[in-house]
């Protein structure tokens, strides 16, 4: 089905900012082990109950000013940065893809969106959740990426595989030279999943761009670190987050 650009960008973000809601609210309460999908949503300062006009998507947070209504306690500022990435890529999407490829398409984003917010906050990438982002990949992604990236279905597939053993090998390789782990556990199986979604003429330039961000990222920290007194060496880089920001810029330069 083809809306109208215009109107295709106004239900991606309506559809796109429920969905990070909900992908921001699995952001707070997975690392705390509790269930994003039971239980009441509660102010986490005085466990008030909130109610539904206090749940509106970025709406509630800019009229209550970022605090609570009763006791004024600070609200995360998750939901409302994950609740405006949705909204714009809901919309992006929603423009430039028709419909059924585009629900398909913002489906595989917030999961991604998901797995680069717990990596970037929490060095933690679920290993289910890259797995299922890269059964998408393998599903669904020569169609929704259909004249956007020529890779196939064995591209994809021999992608996943090689990118799990990619990252697989040298995390081996690293452990053996220093002694210590160097990658997360989760790194391999995200590598595959970008993999099967983009092929695996994708692979060297993801992990070039997702290099050169870290790169730069550590620099920065290691001035802050400096200044701050703190130890530099401490100091750990979440590579799943610049291997998904690196992503659509691979496939936009791949052939």
């Amino acid at each position: 089905m083809m809306l109208p650009p215009l109107w295709g960008a106004v239900m991606g973000a309506i559809l796109g900012v429920i969905s990070a809601s909900y992908v921001a609210t699995v952001l707070r309460r997975w690392p705390r082990g509790q269930s994003a999908s039971h239980g009441r949503s509660a102010c986490e300062g005085c466990g008030a109950r909130l109610r539904w006009f206090e749940l509106l998507p970025i709406i509630s947070f800019i009229l209550q000013r970022g605090r609570c209504r009763r006791c004024a306690q600070p609200i995360a500022a998750d939901h409302f940065w994950v609740e405006w990435t949705g909204l714009a890529l809901g919309a992006a999407i929603g423009w430039f893809w028709p419909m059924t490829q585009g629900l398909a398409l913002l489906a595989g984003v917030m999961l991604a969106t998901l797995l680069f917010a717990l990596d970037a906050r929490h060095q933690w990438l679920p290993h289910h959740l890259s797995w299922a982002l890269a059964i998408w990949g393998l599903a669904l992604g020569g169609w929704v990426l259909a004249g956007v990236s020529a890779a196939n279905f064995t591209d994809r597939l021999v992608g996943m595989a090689a990118g799990y053993a990619t990252l697989s090998l040298i995390a081996i390789i690293y452990r053996w030279w220093s002694g210590r782990d160097g990658l997360g556990g989760g790194d391999p199986p995200l590598f595959a999943a970008i993999g099967a979604i983009g092929g695996w003429q994708i692979l060297p330039s993801t992990l070039f761009l997702a290099s050169l961000g870290g790169l730069a990222v550590a620099v920065l920290r290691l001035a802050i670190a400096r200044q701050a007194g703190q130890d530099w060496r401490q100091m750990r880089l979440p590579l799943g987050s610049l291997l998904l920001l690196a992503l659509p810029f691979a496939i936009a330069l791949s052939p």
